[in-house]
C-alpha cells in the first residue's frame, strides 16, 4: 500500500475515534408527564378566543341591525314617490298651495 493512503486512512481512523469520543450516547427516557396538551394554557386560550369572537358577533350583529333599520327607514321616506302617489302626498304636505288653473 502507498504511504499516503496509510496515513490517510489512519487520519480518518483517529478523527472518527475522536469525535465518537466527544459524542456520548445518552437513552431516551420518557418524559414524567406529557408536554402537550397543557390544559391550562388551552383553557385560557380558548376563553380569550370565545370573548373576542363573542365580542365581533355582537358588535357585529348591532350593525347589521342599524343598517336594517336605515334600510327600512329609507325605503318609507321613498315609499310615496315611487308607488305613484306623489301628487296626493305633495298636497298632504302643503295643504294652503293653490292650485295653477286659478281656483
Amino acid at each position: 500500500m502507498c504511504a499516503c493512503l496509510t496515513t490517510a486512512r489512519h487520519f480518518l481512523c483517529s478523527a472518527r475515534w475522536f469525535l465518537l469520543g466527544w459524542l456520548k450516547q445518552v437513552r431516551a427516557v420518557p418524559p414524567e408527564r406529557p408536554v402537550f396538551p397543557l390544559p391550562v394554557l388551552n383553557t385560557v386560550v380558548a376563553g380569550i378566543t370565545g370573548i373576542a369572537a363573542g365580542a365581533y358577533y355582537a358588535l357585529l350583529m348591532g350593525y347589521l341591525s342599524r343598517l336594517k333599520k336605515a334600510r327600512i327607514q329609507r325605503e318609507l321616506d321613498w315609499a310615496p314617490f315611487l308607488d305613484g302617489q306623489f301628487i296626493d302626498y305633495a298636497r298632504s304636505q302643503a295643504p294652503n298651495v293653490r292650485k295653477a288653473s286659478g281656483e
